[in-house]
């Protein structure tokens, strides 16, 4: 019985060594593990920078190419309009190449007169049908598979991607000094209709997994406009976003674009016509090398101003 009592105190004696050994080592308070910071675990590494507003480069960071892409089942018209828009970034963008992405040429003569200018190429290209080996939903509207190919282009090559309903009116210079630049269509989403990036942008890489993650391809802008406008919120110092020199007037403004209501226009670096909406009201009309001397409007401004050098209407003598 002796025995055993020595025993269980000679236990409790190594344990208390023990227990004195550790707090001399290690203090009072028992060793833990560094906590990792907010920033890393739930922020990550992407949001550096978040807090500090982008500011533009002393250099540019974006090449001076235009991007445009065409995607049709068969071969169509080239309208008056889209001569404009290519018209407008040769005078002034002046880029070093006007790259146009097409599976199927357009026709007419608007196209015939497009083709003369020494800056312009022809790129074959099919529309995607996935994205980093992941098959992406059929397209539904005539504009699904460019809405992908937009930013799949300018992780390609960089540049400039313009819709062919956007009007160039002053340079993108400014806009190249980012790393990455669209245009605010509403206080609540953006629009893909003017992107500005180099291809080395992490924006991009963002943006182009929502068509494979969240592609809501029934919901109209939704991937084009909406998701740009989050990641933007989410993540300022990578993509500058234009108030009102690039979409300006909206979509739900056409009569300061096409109609009698003028807009002061020449701020702007661009303008989109929203062609297709206004063309839903207006299905009898179709502007052309004639009826444009005379439009009274924002419209007709723009167009004579790219095309003859002045705004001024042209009467007819």
């Amino acid at each position: 019985m002796k025995q055993m009592v020595r025993c269980v105190l000679l236990v409790l004696a190594v344990n208390a060594v023990l227990i004195f050994v550790g707090f001399t080592r290690f203090g009072t308070k028992a060793p833990c593990y560094e906590k990792q910071s907010e920033q890393t675990t739930v922020e990550g590494p992407l949001r550096k920078g978040a807090n500090r507003p982008l500011a533009p480069s002393s250099e540019f960071l974006v090449p001076n190419i235009v991007h445009y892409i065409w995607y049709s089942t068969q071969s169509i018209p080239f309208l008056f309009h889209h001569m404009l828009s290519v018209l407008s970034v040769h005078k002034i963008i002046r880029p070093e190449i006007i790259y146009f992405h097409t599976n199927n040429e357009p026709n007419g003569p608007y196209w015939k007169r497009i083709q003369n200018l020494s800056n312009f190429k022809i790129k074959r290209r099919e529309p995607p049908t996935n994205l980093f080996g992941e098959k992406v939903k059929t397209a539904i509207y005539k504009t699904s598979h460019s809405n992908i190919d937009r930013v799949k282009v300018l992780l390609e090559y960089g540049g400039i991607y313009l819709d062919l309903d956007v009007l160039v009116i002053n340079s993108f210079d400014d806009l190249r000094r980012y790393p990455c630049a669209m245009g605010l269509e509403s206080k609540t989403k953006a629009c893909g209709d003017v992107i500005v990036c180099s291809k080395q942008s992490p924006f991009l890489l963002l943006w182009i997994n929502s068509y494979l993650d969240d592609y809501q391809i029934k919901v109209w802008a939704y991937n084009s406009g909406q998701v740009p406008f989050n990641l933007a919120r989410r993540y300022p110092h990578l993509v500058h976003m234009d108030q009102g020199h690039i979409n300006n007037p909206n979509y739900k403004e056409s009569d300061r674009i096409w109609g009698t209501k003028h807009y002061a226009w020449k701020n702007n670096y661009a303008l989109h016509l929203y062609y297709r909406q206004w063309k839903n009201n207006h299905k009898t009309i179709e502007p052309n090398d004639e009826n444009i001397r005379t439009w009274n409007g924002t419209f007709g401004e723009i167009a004579r101003s790219i095309l003859f050098g002045n705004s001024s209407i042209i009467k007819a003598h």
